[in-house]
């Protein structure tokens, strides 16, 4: 998806959400009056017996916004100074909607042409885009890719200062910004929506929002503020250096908020709400008249017991190499295949590590559950070169393949195919493309 933001292009952004797994999103017929939400069920108290939580393991740390500005010919871009970061947060039932407004300085005599890289949490969704022209924030449109960078080079040509914004492969939010005022400053907004991680089980469990805060060197002036609508317990701040931050009760809501000036922004935000239904319902009414609804469902646990999976006595791993992978956390990738491997006991492991072609499988003989030795290898494999994944040829004669790969082909047709034996992906950067 692309967008533009200019004089010429002021109507609001609208971009569909993605659907996750539990929540379902729809549209009341137009006309329909909001339905009344169903009662949430009582909140768990001290005499109810409490289930265990299940550990929920912390999201892949995201990289902060940069924009990087070339300064001088033959020369890397460097970032520009953050002046100032805005965020507010609303967070209802298990989504949550996240409004980062970050506004940057130039300190050149002259003017810059920058790219604003924004990751994104995984699993988040763009939901809208804004830049500063002449004072004001104005909101970006959506059009096709082709159009936006035909607008983009007009507006250019008028010396009108226009913004793009491309949705790139891997949860990445790229906006190119022109001009950088010398001396001056241009703000950014970025709105986007995500689902909250949970933990424990039924009316007992926990909704987990997380706030990407790590920011380089010393910001300005920050402003945080989250809200929380419609939940019976207070939520709890879990995570973050954040002096005073803590919420209070706002007419049916919850409330927290921190300003800060010189700010260090090094830990990320994590807020933590107790005893979420098991089911949820929340309609929202939209300027244009219609009503939106969301609705939660966590299907109960089976009880029927389970047969235990045979260990398996072949399978194979397959490693991308390509350089997109150079910055990934490949350190705790190899944990969960050290763990898993100490499960299987005896099994043979053929390695394939591939970019742009596949190498030849190298065999592992795994004794007792003892990686080392395949561990020890993959730390020494160099990552550069393109990715092709429709390259990969996996294999028919395994219990399972297990590919290690951050999904960003840029090279080839698409995926693989002649899939004949499970397979299950292990990825340890929020960058990646998890379609």
């Amino acid at each position: 998806m692309t967008g533009i933001g200019s004089r010429a292009f002021l109507a609001p952004i609208v971009i569909a959400a993605a659907l996750l797994s539990t929540v379902w999103l729809g549209q009341l017929p137009a006309g329909s009056p909001p339905p009344k939400p169903k009662p949430s069920p009582r909140p768990v108290t001290a005499q109810d017996p409490a289930p265990a939580p299940a550990p929920v393991a912390p999201p892949v740390p995201t990289q902060p916004p940069a924009l990087m500005a070339t300064v001088s010919e033959g020369q890397p871009p460097e970032p520009m100074q953050i002046a100032r970061v805005d965020v507010e947060s609303t967070i209802v039932g298990f989504l949550a909607r996240t409004t980062t407004t970050l506004t940057f300085r130039n300190p050149h005599p002259r003017p810059l042409e920058g790219e604003l890289v924004f990751p994104l949490p995984a699993g988040a969704t763009v939901a809208g885009y804004a830049l500063d022209i002449g004072g004001e924030m104005v909101d970006g449109v959506i059009v096709e890719n082709q159009q936006a960078r035909v607008a983009f080079e007009k507006e250019l040509r008028r010396r009108v200062d226009p913004g793009l914004v491309e949705w790139v492969r891997g949860n990445n939010f790229r906006t190119r910004v022109f001009p950088i005022p010398a001396l001056g400053t241009r703000t950014i907004r970025v709105v986007y929506v995500a689902e909250l991680l949970s933990e424990g089980s039924g009316d007992g469990r926990a909704a987990l929002y997380y706030l990407p805060l790590r920011f380089p060197g010393v910001v300005d002036q920050f402003r945080l503020r989250v809200e929380v609508d419609k939940t019976a317990a207070p939520p709890e701040v879990r995570g973050g250096s954040l002096a005073n931050f803590r919420f209070s009760a706002w007419q049916d809501r919850f409330v927290a908020e921190t300003e800060e000036h010189g700010a260090h922004l090094t830990d990320d935000l994590v807020v933590a709400l107790p005893h979420v239904p098991r089911a949820s319902t929340a309609v929202e009414s939209h300027e244009d008249g219609q009503h939106y609804f969301v609705v939660d469902d966590l299907p109960a646990a089976s009880t029927t017991a389970k047969r235990p999976a045979p260990f398996a006595q072949r399978v194979a791993l397959f490693w991308d190499a390509s350089l997109s992978r150079r910055e990934g956390d490949t350190t705790r990738e190899r944990d969960v295949l050290r763990a898993w491997l100490s499960r299987q006991g005896n099994v043979e492991l053929a390695l394939t590590v591939f970019r742009n072609v596949p190498d030849r499988p190298r065999v592992f003989r795994i004794r007792d559950g003892d990686a080392t030795e395949l561990l020890e290898y993959l730390k020494t494999i160099p990552y550069d070169g393109g990715t092709d994944l429709a390259a990969i040829h996996f294999d028919a004669d395994v219990s399972w393949n297990v590919l290690v790969s951050d999904g960003l082909g840029n090279l080839g047709d698409g995926l693989p195919s002649h899939l004949r034996a499970p397979i299950y992906v292990l990825n340890g950067d929020a960058r990646a493309d998890h379609n």
